[in-house]
């Protein structure tokens, strides 16, 4: 299964999974997936690629949600774990939760129990 969303500024991000459910009418939708792997672009070109073994997609809230063990990668090489991780599409921001560890290909090593960040994790709040 695959699924991209697109803008009209281009690809927006790419989700690949093994299966899914899905629940609700045409935009209030609720899709399940599991096994999964979303590729996030930003504004720049960069990509956050992420997996974990289940992703949300809720079309009400307007949010790709990972859960259950989050493992992403920056294209520029920053390395994130937490336990959830949800993008907004309107604000195209990440809020990271639950045994956040952040990794920068310069040896940074930074941990918390959330963190809020754009697609590139170079502009980032951890707390």
């Amino acid at each position: 299964m695959r699924i991209v969303q697109q803008t009209p500024k281009g690809i927006e991000y790419e989700l690949v999974a093994l299966s899914y459910e899905s629940w609700g009418a045409q935009g209030s939708r609720r899709s399940v997936f599991a096994h999964s792997q979303v590729v996030f672009r930003d504004r720049n070109g960069g990509t956050l690629t992420a997996t974990a073994p289940q992703a949300i997609l809720d079309e009400k809230a307007n949010t790709v949600t990972l859960v259950n063990g989050v493992h992403a990668q920056t294209s520029s090489g920053m390395k994130l774990s937490c336990d959830r991780l949800v993008y907004d599409r309107t604000t195209q921001m990440f809020h990271g939760t639950g045994h956040v560890v952040i990794v920068d290909p310069n040896g940074f090593h930074g941990t918390g129990s959330s963190f809020d960040s754009d697609a590139s994790l170079t502009h980032m709040k951890m707390r």
